[in-house]
């Protein structure tokens, strides 16, 4: 479990993750990244019971949230309220540093310690392991989260079989 100053670094992609909060701190998860958006974040997405966020210290960010486009400079700040729709995407070609907010915490931080420790491309069968456990965390928006998740469980069982685990 992460706490207040461990650092990720995704050896695939260069990103870099310090923690300022976890959820040992009080509930709620803050990190500092540095990023170009892709993946996940850049695809339409809602985080069913947690809000979100995001403010721009070094760079530009692009933004969507419930159909309005924004784009984020140094001090600029969106906050994504639970179970909006939203995406983020990239506006420059160099990497941005941004300051994420997430409340509540749940297992957040266990999430990007994951992602970060696979380090790429994961695998489908590793990817269905990964929304199977944090479904609650974030998931697209269609289709809806019951068919998602009876289309995930036989994928996510199979994986698990397979030796596909989470943690980094």
């Amino acid at each position: 479990m992460s706490r207040a100053g461990d650092v990720l670094v995704s050896p695939a992609t260069g990103e870099r993750l310090v923690f300022l909060r976890t959820a040992a701190d009080g509930g709620v998860l803050e990190y500092e990244l540095e990023f170009v958006p892709h993946g996940f974040a850049a695809r339409n997405h809602l985080h069913p019971l947690q809000e979100e966020r995001h403010e721009v210290l070094e760079g530009s960010l692009g933004i969507v949230v419930d159909g309005r486009e924004r784009r984020l400079q140094p001090g600029d700040v969106e906050t994504v309220p639970v179970g909006t729709q939203h995406r983020i995407f990239a506006i420059q070609d160099a990497p941005l540093k941004g300051r994420f907010t997430v409340t509540p915490a749940l297992e957040s931080e266990v999430l990007l310690e994951t992602l970060f420790g696979l380090g790429g491309d994961p695998s489908l069968l590793q990817l269905a392991v990964i929304f199977d456990r944090f479904a609650d965390l974030g998931r697209p928006p269609r289709p809806p989260a019951a068919v998602q998740k009876a289309l995930l469980a036989p994928l996510a069982a199979f994986g698990r079989a397979r030796g596909f685990r989470i943690g980094a």
